[in-house]
């Protein structure tokens, strides 16, 4: 038997490459301590405590005795409600800037955001419980404003204008009640547009990588967060019309509201259906006129169905949830289709 105090090969090759580089890192962390005043830093170096001035540049900007900054945000704020802002130059509010429509107003705005601790949640329940807010976009032909006031400078009706980008999008899924509302986590790709539920707000955008659908929309430009530009192009009412995803929800939501107004008579469950539809995409009821319209829609369109020849529509192949085999309800999945595609769907009046 070997003694206790015996050293197998292995163990003692390892102990003498362990003390062999134990004596190589003395010298080297002693060269660098004895080399380290020859060396200047690659960038510059930053104390290791602050100097207490970025504090104080932000205690200097929200000074309530430095009221731009409030002004400022209190006009964005009024700019994502109304589409016009009190002061129209966003980005300027210089001397070169635009002179606001309101001063008492943003003044007021401003004060109450200072107030009440710069609570953005307080200023939007302000704004969206005023009647200002709740005015109709609707204005009679003979209103003497259409001369006085024909942009609607001074507010005497709503503005109506187009969902942004990201609430189209979000509205195509949440009428078919598939919008993801999980709150936080990481950023989405932009590739994902087609495929998942999230919330668009969630999506990755640079100025390299934009969902498609959005950026028809106008999404926000990250180089310019001042304010959305607006188009009206064709190529809007293509991506409603030909993208997988208002394919897919128009075919979930006609599937629900099919079975909730299912009945023995056909017209009285097709009038239901019409009705619904309008409420849960146009968040209205239908007028007469469109209900006629849709009622006639849906007796046509199943007999076109019912056709031996029919050319198969391109969207079918890019989206995932296949049309109905029954004609009645395929038909009724084209109709949801048509107001998902309609200009009040994505249109706040």
């Amino acid at each position: 038997m070997l003694a206790t105090d015996t050293k197998l090969p292995d163990e003692s090759s390892a102990e003498k490459k362990l003390a062999e580089a134990t004596k190589k890192l003395a010298v080297a962390v002693d060269a660098a301590t004895l080399n380290e005043a020859k060396y200047e830093p690659i960038g510059p170096t930053y104390p290791k405590t602050s100097t207490g001035r970025r504090v104080a540049l932000a205690d200097w900007i929200t000074d309530p005795r430095n009221p731009r900054t409030a002004r400022v945000a209190a006009n964005h704020i009024w700019l994502r409600h109304f589409g016009e802002a009190i002061v129209p130059s966003v980005e300027n509010f210089g001397l070169n800037g635009k002179q606001p429509s309101h001063p008492e107003l943003l003044d007021w705005l401003a004060s109450e955001l200072v107030e009440n601790d710069w609570s953005m949640k307080h200023l939007h329940r302000h704004i969206v419980l005023s009647r200002t807010y709740r005015l109709s976009s609707a204005a009679a032909e003979n209103s003497p404003n259409r001369k006085s006031d024909p942009e609607n400078r001074f507010l005497w009706r709503a503005n109506s204008r187009r969902m942004e980008a990201e609430v189209v999008r979000d509205c195509v899924l949440a009428c078919a009640g598939k919008l993801d509302l999980t709150r936080g986590g990481p950023d989405v790709p932009h590739t994902d547009g087609a495929t998942t539920l999230r919330r668009s707000l969630y999506f990755r955008i640079t100025p390299d990588d934009r969902m498609k659908f959005l950026e028809l929309f106008d999404v926000a430009n990250p180089n310019a967060c001042y304010r959305r530009s607006d188009s009206v192009v064709p190529q809007q009412a293509l991506a409603l019309t030909n993208s997988a995803l208002p394919l897919e929800m128009s075919r979930h939501l006609a599937r629900q509201l099919a079975e909730a107004t299912t009945g023995k008579d056909r017209e009285v469950a097709n009038r239901k259906f019409i009705e619904a539809a309008f409420e849960q995409t146009m968040s209205r009821r239908p007028t007469t006129v469109e209900v006629e319209f849709c009622r006639k829609f849906l007796d046509r369109q199943t007999q076109v169905l019912a056709s031996a020849e029919l050319t198969a529509f391109p969207g079918v192949t890019v989206a995932k949830v296949p049309p109905s085999t029954d004609n009645e309800l395929r038909a009724k999945e084209n109709l949801i289709h048509v107001l998902y595609c309609h200009n009040d769907f994505v249109t706040i009046r």
